[in-house]
């Protein structure tokens, strides 16, 4: 799995990024993260690591403007973000989902940092599980290498171009619509 990491410029404990970055790895997943490059050559690397991310995780304990915007382009063309926070740290308001407004594509994940492997153990086996459903498409020769094509042009990962017209079209289906939406 590819996997978008923010964690906070203003990071005091840069160890605790470092730890979740490294369960990641070793679970065998693709971790980027933004790297302290300024301006344009930063935005475009952030968005392009995003649009090719299957989930982004996030390290919401200290916030700053930076992550919000990022769980925002994430959470704007409905890639899942985990935002994980140390169990009593208070969170921006913009994360708070107690009245009731919970995003479907945002999932808060307090943990104890004597329980963080477990824990980003477990979120790992729910996007596995459920969140993240993956079935096997027999392509054509053709169709395939449009696929390919595609998602450099676009600058996406082959499964986020299929999810997006996927999406396009759900939005577009006015019975589903109707029914789902």
């Amino acid at each position: 799995m590819q996997i978008y990491f923010v964690k906070s410029a203003s990071n005091i404990d840069e160890k605790l990024s470092l730890k979740i970055i490294n369960i990641l790895n070793e679970k065998g997943n693709t971790v980027w993260f933004s790297n302290s490059i300024e301006g344009k050559e930063y935005f475009s690397s952030m968005i392009t690591k995003i649009k090719n991310a299957d989930a982004v995780f996030v390290e919401i304990s200290e916030p700053d403007a930076d992550i919000g915007y990022q769980v925002a382009y994430s959470l704007s063309i409905n890639l899942p973000v985990f935002a994980f926070h140390k169990l009593n740290a208070k969170i921006s308001p913009i994360f708070d989902d107690s009245e009731g407004k919970k995003r479907s594509n945002l999932h808060l994940v307090p943990y104890k940092i004597e329980e963080l492997e477990k824990v980003v153990e477990k979120v790992l086996v729910e996007i596995s599980d459920s969140n993240m459903d993956s079935i096997t498409i027999p392509l054509s020769p053709l169709i395939k290498k449009y696929l390919v094509w595609a998602s450099k042009k676009h600058n996406v990962s082959q499964s986020t171009f299929i999810r997006s017209l996927i999406e396009g079209k759900m939005l577009k289906d006015r019975d589903y619509r109707k029914e789902y939406l």
